[in-house]
């Protein structure tokens, strides 16, 4: 599931959505399949924030969207003797972040202001440019090019197209680089109690669950009493985790 629709369940599936679901289902078979600079422990926890997200839990999907954004966890290198999967999967989640990252207000404000001033030189060259006037063109469009702000408004614009996401796959699908002799080998993960039963939440599963909070306490024999007027059977029976209640197993 695409950060968006793990932090709002009840959104519309969009084909952003859909396109940002392929870089985490290559993402996910190369970790689990393909030998990696990532130490166990890193690419464990890795798997188990980043693919297993618990809506219940406060996460919301803010774990996989701010990865997107920072690329944090991977090392220079990720997967050994495969650039082009690093390339890939760098790019990708490059390209799914302008849907997440901020722009400061004042950021936002020198873009406006860099497109005034090159709306004003074009201007003011007409048809005909000295070369002084050109750079000077030149030098305001690198500065806009660089901006945040543009980036993100360029980037936004491209999220819900096909051809950007499959040029990026060609591109490196195409590349120098990729093993001759590749194999799929299960990778290690460190052993924990969550790993022996991770939780695997879909769109579906996020939205049939009911959790609208319900105001109890606590009696003597340790069951939970509902304050809430609306029921007359007031006395609910002893409450069991939400582990245990929305447990999903693969």
């Amino acid at each position: 599931m695409s950060a968006h629709l793990v932090k709002n369940s009840t959104t519309n599936h969009t084909v952003e959505d859909n396109l940002e679901s392929s870089l985490y289902v290559v993402l996910w078979t190369a970790l689990m399949y393909k030998e990696s600079y990532m130490s166990i422990v890193d690419r464990t926890q890795f798997i188990m924030q980043v693919f297993d997200t618990d809506p219940l839990r406060g996460s919301e999907g803010f774990v996989k969207s701010n990865w997107l954004v920072a690329r944090t966890y991977f090392p220079q290198d990720i997967f050994v003797g495969c650039k082009p999967l690093d390339n890939v999967v760098l790019e990708l989640a490059q390209f799914f972040s302008h849907r997440y990252f901020t722009v400061p207000l004042d950021e936002q404000e020198s873009l406006a202001q860099l497109q005034l001033s090159l709306k004003d030189a074009l201007a003011k060259g007409g048809h005909v440019r000295t070369a002084g006037h050109q750079k000077m063109i030149d030098v305001i469009q690198s500065f806009m090019w660089e901006s945040p702000a543009y980036k993100k408004e360029m980037g936004m614009k491209l999220l819900h197209l096909h051809d950007p996401v499959i040029k990026i796959y060609n591109k490196h699908l195409e590349s120098f680089g990729w093993p001759d002799q590749d194999t799929a080998t299960l990778q290690a993960l460190h052993p924990s109690e969550k790993a022996a039963g991770c939780h695997m939440y879909t769109k579906l599963l996020c939205i049939s669950q009911d959790v609208t909070p319900v105001r109890v306490q606590v009696t003597p024999t340790g069951k939970k009493c509902r304050l809430d007027p609306e029921d007359s059977d007031e006395i609910l029976s002893l409450v069991v985790g939400l582990d245990d209640l929305l447990s999903f197993t693969q």
